[in-house]
């Protein structure tokens, strides 16, 4: 799977389910390319926290079947409320 189609799947799947979620607020997609790595981050904004575990679950990681793909992972996610708009 190239990057390119990766990028695609993560698209059609992931962002679109984020943004068809109720109380998601948008989400954006980066991708950073670095010799022969891409680096993909997902950027998601929502009205709760009970939104995103409406979303995610409780453990708030949604798990890719692309995973064998992924040179390395991250489970880090953070919060953080708006402060202004």
């Amino acid at each position: 799977m190239t990057t390119l189609t990766y990028v695609t799947y993560i698209a059609d799947t992931g962002m679109a389910e984020y943004r068809a979620t109720p109380g998601n607020q948008g989400a954006w997609m980066f991708r950073r390319d670095d010799d022969d790595r891409s680096e993909i981050i997902t950027l998601s904004f929502w009205d709760s926290r009970d939104s995103i575990r409406a979303f995610a679950g409780e453990d708030t990681i949604k798990q890719s079947s692309t995973l064998r793909m992924i040179v390395s992972w991250s489970n880090v996610i953070s919060w953080s409320d708006t402060t202004t708009s």
